[in-house]
């Protein structure tokens, strides 16, 4: 809440602006193009005259801290192997978590001293920890009246009753190879940018982690908005999956995936069969066509939440 001052400087008056946030969180794996579907949604949202936004991103979060680290260590990433790169971000991972709560605080600041009757804050993590949840909802309840707090989660995939209980639950297995096949051929990304064993790594963990927690728990439906979003065409996907070459190939690379998951084989030594599959497989992986409707529908979803 804030306030907007009215009148002559005799007769100052005060009007109580009554500001509504709207709290987005997102669920994915690397790669599926998360950051690029949310800035389609920034632009939309600043051409609302009455509407802030702000994007708070984690890739942003870890490469600004792994950017300090390297230059006081004086460490040379070139020379480094990509297991080496991977390990010296995992040490640093609470760096770039206090990092990211820094953030966060100072654009929930930003939107409550804006001015604005609506504000949407969007937290652009694949990953988001119980803990993490818990302490993005403090920070909106210490700038925003609670009554006026909604929240929503961007979702990839619509899931019937009872699917909850599907191994890779809250993913398929059509989003899992666009997501590996997307981020183990990067080049450009923050962070993603070493090579496919690091990419894999990166990837891998990330799915560990989201399987690991009951999504339903952390974001129940009675208190978070569901928004499906789609990251790939999935009318391509369907019409070209079942041919004979691509249903092996997929399964392969599910199995290789599943063995990952528990353990059962390194990322190293599954890198090459990955690769092999994600190659045999990209003419699955074609772009959605958000396109300004699509990009609106979305928008308007979002502030629709609970």
């Amino acid at each position: 809440m804030t306030l907007e001052s009215t009148g002559s400087q005799q007769d100052i008056q005060f009007e109580v602006v009554t500001q509504d946030i709207y709290i987005v969180f997102t669920v994915g794996i690397p790669g599926l193009g998360k950051s690029y579907l949310l800035e389609q949604i920034r632009k939309r949202a600043a051409k609302d005259s009455d509407v802030c936004i702000q994007i708070c991103t984690s890739d942003q979060a870890r490469s600004k801290v792994l950017d300090v680290a390297y230059k006081v260590d004086n460490i040379d990433v070139s020379v480094l192997t990509q297991e080496q790169i991977y390990k010296i971000e995992s040490a640093n991972s609470l760096q770039v978590r206090q990092e990211l709560f820094a953030e966060s605080e100072a654009k929930f600041m930003h939107l409550a001293n804006s001015q604005k009757k609506t504000c949407i804050f969007v937290l652009d993590k694949n990953y988001c920890s119980s803990s993490l949840i818990e302490e993005i909802n403090r920070l909106a309840s210490n700038y925003f009246q609670n009554d006026r707090i909604h929240r929503c989660i961007l979702v990839p995939e619509t899931f019937e009753k009872g699917e909850e209980h599907h191994k890779l639950y809250p993913f398929k297995r059509a989003t899992i190879l666009i997501g590996l096949e997307r981020s183990l051929n990067r080049k450009e990304h923050l962070t993603m940018k070493y090579g496919p064993v690091h990419s894999l790594l990166s990837f891998i963990s990330c799915l560990k982690s989201q399987l690991k927690d009951p999504f339903n728990i952390k974001f129940p439906t009675n208190k978070y908005h569901r928004v499906v979003v789609n990251y790939y065409d999935r009318e391509h996907y369907r019409l070209h999956v079942d041919e004979p070459q691509n249903k092996e190939s997929l399964e392969k690379l599910r199995a290789v995936v599943l063995d990952l998951l528990d353990d059962k084989i390194s990322v190293p030594d599954a890198c090459p069969e990955v690769m092999k599959h994600v190659v045999d497989l990209a003419p699955l992986n074609k772009f959605a066509n958000n396109n300004d409707d699509i990009i609106e529908g979305i928008y308007q979803s979002i502030l629709a939440g609970n």
